[in-house]
């Protein structure tokens, strides 16, 4: 058996050196966590702030933004998500771009105007032809405006609707008549504006006036005229009969009017003959 002694002195030097070892290895053990916290917290502020950048870029209308953040960590991951999301969002919004410059260049194009009215009457959207035919600068001018104290435009346009007996109001005060279609927009079973299209007719209304009055003069001179005029179209048939050949032929126009001259109906008619007089003998 072998017995080693130590003197008292010397095992508190010893534990008292432990003690110190220990509390420099835990201190040095500490502070490696605090560096290695401290750079991953740097790093991934550093990443966090990246992407808040990139976002902050798209709510300011850079639509190129992209984060493109490398690794395999949750932050990385959250940048992939973003990029995809905001190149989903680019694509959306060309479309939209593409098909309103397609809907512009339709309005901008068309011969006919063309504006849009809310539920309450106001202007939403014109094309240039509007403006031009309703005498204001440009189509600007008219939106927000009251069509109604604007232009005359009267109704609620709830239906679909065509006429072609409607009179609008210049910005001058002139009037002219156009023809008009009406198409509601609905949402949700929900008429939340109106469609209006119309073409002016006042060269239209003009040739019909005047081809009526020559109408009616040719009417005029044909009837009163003394020989007798019969007018037939390509297939033969009466379709002018004036009163002298009402006269002559003891018929009315509407007796005649589409037959052939030819039908027995278009025969003179003779005269009935008076009754004779019955004779007295004395």
């Amino acid at each position: 058996m072998i017995a080693v002694q130590f003197s008292s002195r010397e095992l508190l030097q010893a534990q008292a050196a432990a003690r110190r070892l220990g509390g420099a290895i835990a201190v040095i053990g500490m502070t490696l966590i605090a560096l290695v916290g401290l750079a991953l917290g740097v790093l991934l502020t550093r990443r966090l702030g990246q992407l808040t950048e990139v976002a902050s870029r798209m709510t300011l209308g850079d639509r190129s933004a992209r984060a493109r953040l490398t690794g395999s960590d949750e932050v990385a991951s959250l940048g992939r998500a973003f990029d995809t999301m905001a190149d989903a969002v680019a694509r959306q919004e060309q479309q939209l771009r593409e098909q309103r410059q397609a809907t512009e260049l339709l309005l901008t194009s068309t011969a006919e105007a063309i504006f849009g009215i809310d539920p309450e009457g106001r202007c939403t959207f014109a094309n240039p032809a509007c403006a031009r035919l309703l005498g204001v600068r440009s189509e600007q001018d008219l939106l927000g405006r009251d069509m109604q104290s604007l232009i005359g435009l009267a109704g609620r346009h709830e239906a679909p609707s065509h006429r072609d007996d409607v009179t609008l109001r210049r910005a001058d005060g002139s009037s002219f008549p156009v023809e008009m279609w009406s198409h509601p927009m609905q949402r949700d079973d929900r008429v939340v504006g109106t469609v209006v299209t119309f073409v002016d007719i006042s060269m239209r209304k003009a040739a019909e006036g005047a081809l009526l009055e020559e109408r009616n003069f040719s009417s005029a001179v044909l009837g009163n005229a003394g020989a007798l005029i019969v007018v037939l179209d390509r297939e033969g048939r009466i379709r002018r009969f004036n009163r002298a050949a009402e006269r002559l032929s003891g018929r009315s126009f509407a007796e005649v009017e589409g037959v052939s001259p030819g039908t027995p109906c278009c025969r003179r008619r003779r005269p009935k003959r008076s009754a004779a007089a019955p004779s007295t003998r004395r």
